[in-house]
């Protein structure tokens, strides 16, 4: 993909609504026809040539240039869009991952752990979810612990601990571990 997200985002919100509208024309169209045999406008049929163009501009970008036929309908379209929201996050998140460093700096033993573990943290088992968890729980509580209820701290603890392992839980939770960007 080269287009941004939000832009692709934006375009698809575009054919839904013209979608709707050039469904009405059609039956409009067809009514026309059926009652006074008048034939659509070649306006109309511009019409319809442009947003098969732009949907298959949309389905081009989203397939990667590809034109498998993978993506055929709009509910495709979004289901495809959504993904690579998610793949977008995920990416995020992992890469604000990889700043994370102990106090101590990039050599203190923490911090290698948590490299490593990121280091083997392979795409499938992060899109799985549980390793994604994981991560964003000791995120949390390196950003947000102060602020985090009992329960909820409890929660990213535990969740760290069972992906990172308890040394770099404890250094979390200790307001050892920053963000290093």
């Amino acid at each position: 993909m080269r287009l941004p997200l939000d832009e692709l985002e934006r375009r698809l919100q575009s054919l839904v609504t013209e979608r709707q509208e050039l469904s009405d024309r059609m039956l409009s169209v067809a009514t026309e026809l059926e009652t006074h045999r008048t034939v659509p406008s070649w306006e109309f049929v511009d019409d319809l040539k442009l947003y098969r163009q732009r949907f298959g501009d949309l389905q081009t970008e989203l397939n990667g240039g590809a034109t498998d036929g993978e993506i055929t309908t709009l509910t495709d379209l979004k289901e495809r869009l959504a993904a690579e929201r998610e793949r977008e996050v995920r990416d995020e998140l992992l890469a604000l991952a990889r700043t994370i460093c102990h106090v101590d700096g990039d050599s203190h033993p923490v911090t290698e752990q948590i490299r490593t573990v990121l280091d083997d943290t392979t795409v499938a088992a992060v899109t799985e979810g549980s390793q994604l968890a994981g991560v964003r729980d000791l995120l949390r509580l390196i950003t947000d612990g102060d602020s985090l209820s009992d329960e909820d701290w409890n929660t990213a603890r535990l969740g760290a601990s069972e992906r990172f392992g308890n040394d770099v839980a404890v250094a979390a939770a200790r307001g050892k571990l920053i963000l290093d960007n």
